[in-house]
Formats: C-alpha cells, sequence, structure tokens
C-alpha cells in the first residue's frame, strides 16, 4: 500500500474518538501508542504530543504543527458526527477538516518520510480551539526553530498572514436614578452606545493587502437591575481583529485614546502574523503545490505563538469548520501527505 493512501483510514479512526478541547486524553493515547508502536519515539507534556527526525547533514529545522481538540458536535448533523461515513469520495465527521486532516497528514509525513538533512519536528498539539494551546510548552523543548507550517483548512492554499484577536473589557460609567426623575443622572447604557457608535468607524490603521482592514466589534453586553433604574455602569465585550503592522498593544493604546469607557484587555497573545512572499518557507511551499495561491487567513491559529517564518496550510475547507456534516475529500487528504513530504525534502535541505 502506497504510503499516502494510509491517510483516509486514519482520518476515519481520529473522527471516531471524540477530542473536544479539554478532553484530548484518548485522542493523545491513541497517537501516542500509535506512534511508539511503529517506533517513532514520541514525547508528550499533558495530551500534546511530539517527534523528531534528523537528517544525516545539516540543514534547516522545520516544524509541522496541528492540533487535535475539536469543537463540540452541535446539532444539526445529518450523519452521526463520529461514525466517520465515507461518501461519494468524502469523509465526513467532528474535526474532518478542522483539525484531523491535517494531524493525520502530518503523522504520516513525519512517521514515514526521512528528511535527508536538517530536522523535523511533528507537533500534535491540545487545547487550541480554547485559547490553551500545547503548543508554546513543545516549543520550549525543542530548541530554535527556522520554519513552520501550521497545518489548518486552507485548501492547500498557502496562507502568509493571519489576523491576530485582541478581546477587551469595557465599563461605561453613568450616574443612577430613578427613572422617572432623570434629571442628574447618566445613563451607562447610552455612554456605552456612544464608544460603540465611534468603535464602528474607527480607524484602526492602515488596509493589508491579503487580510483588508483590522475591524472591531462590540459582541457582549450587560447592564441593568430594574426597569425603572438608570444604570450607571455598562459592561460590554470588544472583539478586535488585528493585521500585520500593528501590535495588539498599539491596538489597544488607539482605542483608549477613542473611547471613554474604561479598558482592560483580557486576552492579546493572538498576535498579527506574517511572512515575506520571498521567505524560503513559502518558497518550499509554492514548489511543494504549484497550484497552491497565497492568501491571508482572517481566523486566529497556533500560528500566533512561533516567532519564526511560517505559513498556514493544510487540505479542506476552512468553510466547513464547526459546521455540521463537516467533511472532507479523501484524495485530497491523500494529496496533502506528498505535498508535506515534498515540502520537508525542500525546506531542510539534501
Amino acid at each position: 500500500m502506497e504510503r499516502s493512501s494510509e491517510a483516509p483510514g486514519l482520518l476515519r479512526e481520529l473522527i471516531t474518538i471524540p477530542s473536544l478541547s479539554g478532553n484530548e486524553a484518548a485522542i493523545a493515547d491513541f497517537l501516542f501508542e500509535s506512534l511508539s508502536r511503529r517506533g517513532a519515539g514520541p514525547k508528550r507534556i499533558g495530551d500534546s504530543i511530539w517527534f523528531e527526525k534528523a537528517g544525516d547533514t545539516p540543514g534547516r529545522t522545520l516544524l509541522l504543527a496541528a492540533h487535535i481538540d475539536t469543537v463540540a458536535a452541535g446539532s444539526g448533523w445529518n450523519v452521526d458526527p463520529f461514525s466517520a461515513i465515507e461518501r461519494d469520495g468524502r469523509i465526513y465527521g467532528r474535526g474532518a477538516v478542522d483539525d484531523k486532516a491535517s494531524v493525520a497528514a502530518f503523522f504520516l509525513c513525519g512517521l514515514n518520510h526521512q528528511p535527508l538533512a536538517g530536522r523535523l519536528i511533528v507537533a500534535l498539539t491540545s487545547g487550541e480551539e480554547t485559547g490553551d494551546s500545547g503548543l508554546p510548552t513543545i516549543l520550549e523543548q525543542v530548541g530554535p526553530v527556522d520554519g513552520a507550517v501550521i497545518g489548518e483548512p486552507t485548501g492547500l492554499d498557502i496562507c502568509i498572514r493571519q489576523k491576530g484577536l485582541l478581546v477587551l473589557s469595557a465599563i461605561a460609567r453613568g450616574i443612577a436614578g430613578h427613572a422617572g426623575r432623570p434629571e442628574g443622572t447618566v445613563n451607562a447604557i447610552e455612554e456605552a452606545v456612544s464608544d460603540i457608535a465611534v468603535l464602528r468607524d474607527l480607524d484602526l490603521g492602515p488596509e493589508d493587502p491579503y487580510l483588508g482592514f483590522a475591524h472591531a466589534a462590540a459582541t457582549v453586553i450587560h447592564a441593568g437591575s430594574a426597569h425603572n433604574v438608570i444604570p450607571d455602569c455598562c459592561e460590554f465585550t470588544i472583539d478586535v481583529r488585528t493585521v500585520p503592522g500593528r501590535s495588539n498593544e498599539e491596538v489597544t493604546t488607539l482605542l483608549r485614546d477613542a473611547l471613554a469607557s474604561e479598558l482592560t484587555p483580557r486576552s492579546g497573545r493572538y498576535r498579527p502574523r506574517a511572512t515575506d512572499e520571498s521567505d524560503a518557507i513559502v518558497a518550499s511551499a509554492r514548489a511543494a503545490n504549484p497550484e497552491g495561491v497565497l492568501t491571508g487567513s482572517p481566523t486566529a491559529s497556533d500560528w500566533a505563538f512561533i516567532d519564526c517564518p511560517a505559513v498556514k496550510m493544510g487540505p479542506g475547507d476552512s468553510s466547513l469548520s464547526h459546521r455540521p456534516d463537516e467533511s472532507i475529500e479523501a484524495d485530497e487528504l491523500v494529496r496533502a501527505v506528498g505535498c508535506f513530504e515534498r515540502l520537508v525534502s525542500l525546506y531542510c535541505g539534501g
């Protein structure tokens, strides 16, 4: 059997093991035992796993990283989300594209392909969907990395830009009083609405050629205690999708200058990322898949935690992520394994 043809069967096995973020032990056990049985010498911290291969001559160090956790299956499925049904050449199930297809492709690429030079690290990590990623801990263990491929569904296109994520808690202050006697009161809800209107039209910086403009939105709001009380406090959440060229810290400063509400950053770890088109990792990815186009991604991923040049690239249609009847073409998964094997050879050298 050609090694890449193992991929559909492996993906079906992975789908049948539920791995909701925070509950990845069963799938981590499966992967660790499978790699151990086949002599890969895996290592494990918590439910995150990695293994390495080294060539006989010097070369670059390449990281292939994909996450083993998924979101909940949810409702609306026409098939059992964990039965891994294959129908008309497509494999169905939760995680089929996000992100178990990339897990399967990287697993087999790292297991069956021996780089002639350099060093290959394959990381299969927990906690990505909830922001509790195991990748930073693995990076502390493996040492310097020259380049990385973050396995996410891109249809094997080559993503060289990724938006960052900044979440802030905002508090608008007012002066409480009776709704029937509003004189001397300040309605905190109205103060919040004023800031939200400013937020909608605020210029957050220049346009990125692949990602467009950064944008911010109020996504959650809480205020009031009774219908007849003018509230003195209105709390709301601001979700900001940042682009390369302006850091999350710089955007936070801009928002504080523009809004009257008190702002407290709640999450800023997901930095916007960019890799130059001329970088070796981009050149290797393009040579490995000449049909792939350069693109940008509006969604955050573990790329945010990597400082070396990287691309986001993997099999599957991103628009199917987190949806009922998530699925992938089996043939695309097979192609992905060969694509990543070529990429490893091209990037690591030899």
